[in-house]
């Protein structure tokens, strides 16, 4: 993780991909120092002298610096192969299972995803259904319906 890259490999957790995405949420003292300068440089230019109204500055530039961080980051989540995105899954499932078969849907249909690597979609498979005359036991016994 460098000053300035921050990301890190990781593994989509639908298709389980590699890919590399920022790790970075959040700014840090290095883009407090960074928005000080450029506040700094800004007071030099407009006012030539210390003025207190660099203070306001100081703020939009730290307000400019934390959306930039976390639309890169949030931007970047999604995985780019089958269009997985882990925040919204914790807030609604189900709108996260249509954006993936969209995107399953659209990958199928391009010619050029058959020269790249087929992902690992997991698939749910049907339980077996029970029949009423011998329901499962958890001890592994088989109940009939007279006892």
């Amino acid at each position: 993780m460098g000053l300035f890259g921050s990301r890190k490999k990781c593994y989509c957790a639908f298709c389980k991909s590699e890919r590399m995405v920022y790790s970075k949420r959040r700014i840090n003292v290095f883009n407090v120092l960074a928005a000080a300068v450029a506040a700094g440089l800004t007071m030099a230019v407009i006012w030539q002298a210390f003025d207190p109204r660099v203070m306001l500055f100081f703020v939009a530039f730290l307000a400019i610096a934390e959306s930039f961080v976390q639309i890169r980051w949030r931007l970047n989540i999604v995985c780019k192969y089958c269009g997985f995105d882990p925040v919204l899954y914790l807030k609604d499932p189900e709108k996260v299972a249509q954006r993936v078969r969209l995107v399953l849907e659209d990958r199928k249909k391009d010619p050029a995803t058959l020269f790249k690597a087929p992902l690992k979609i997991p698939f749910l498979k049907k339980k077996p259904e029970q029949s009423p005359l011998k329901p499962a036991n958890p001890k592994g016994k088989i109940v009939s319906k007279e006892a």
